[in-house]
């Protein structure tokens, strides 16, 4: 996944967005209309449907653990990334149960078989940039690990990265953190791992049980799509 670093602020029927490019080379379009037409990058949205909380979600990572469970079971099958935006946003009405701000998330998706993926993310007004997100799609060796333009997109808009893979394992790499100064075999014995990608972390619950996202389609889901 690449990440342009960028803004750019736009319209689209009234709404406010601001669009940050998520190396190094990009055209700045007059509004977020044209680049839609102009531009080959993917566009993550800010998702609101009836699978979102009204308020959104509670904290971070129940947000990015809703978005990893919704996407990583088409991801594997059909072997294409979806990559997005945890966004922490202030909200209009303050209840008593979500307090002042909210938590959504973004998505956008890349053809099959397409990786690195290169993607903008629509952030409307009153929302924080908090975090990225994404899946690594089908089984494969090189799929394990943070690649070069993951880190470098963390490290350049200083967020974490999270990332759910065809394990059903979620992990993240912080800025800072650890990175690969030469190819070496990872310690799950996958290839080589190339410079400048990183293991990150593997995240547990509380109760120190690994967290495990869902890599199969609900059989429900499977019977509606068929």
């Amino acid at each position: 996944m690449k990440l342009l670093v960028g803004i750019i602020i736009g319209s689209v029927l009234g709404v406010a967005l601001v669009l940050l490019f998520v190396p190094a080379t990009f055209r700045v379009a007059t509004d977020f209309l044209s680049l839609q037409v102009s531009s080959p990058r993917v566009i993550s949205r800010l998702i609101e449907d009836a699978e979102i909380p009204a308020n959104g979600f509670a904290d971070q990572l129940s947000t990015v653990i809703a978005a990893s469970n919704r996407y990583n079971a088409d991801s594997i099958a059909r072997n294409r990334e979806h990559v997005g935006a945890i966004l922490k946003r202030k909200l209009r009405k303050p209840t008593p149960e979500s307090g002042s701000v909210g938590y959504f998330y973004t998505h956008g998706v890349g053809a099959d078989h397409q990786a690195p993926v290169e993607f903008a993310i629509a952030k409307p007004k009153r929302c924080e940039l908090i975090a990225l997100w994404h899946t690594h799609g089908a089984e494969a060796s090189d799929r394990h690990y943070f690649s070069p333009e993951d880190v470098r997109s963390a490290d350049d808009l200083d967020v974490p990265i999270y990332m759910t893979n065809f394990t059903g394992r979620l992990k993240v790499y912080k800025p800072g953190q650890r990175k690969i100064g030469y190819r070496r075999v990872s310690r799950d014995g996958s290839l080589p791992m190339p410079r400048g990608a990183a293991n990150g972390k593997l995240l547990s619950h509380t109760d120190g049980s690994s967290i495990r996202i869902r890599t199969k389609h609900a059989k429900s889901a499977v019977a509606a799509a068929q």
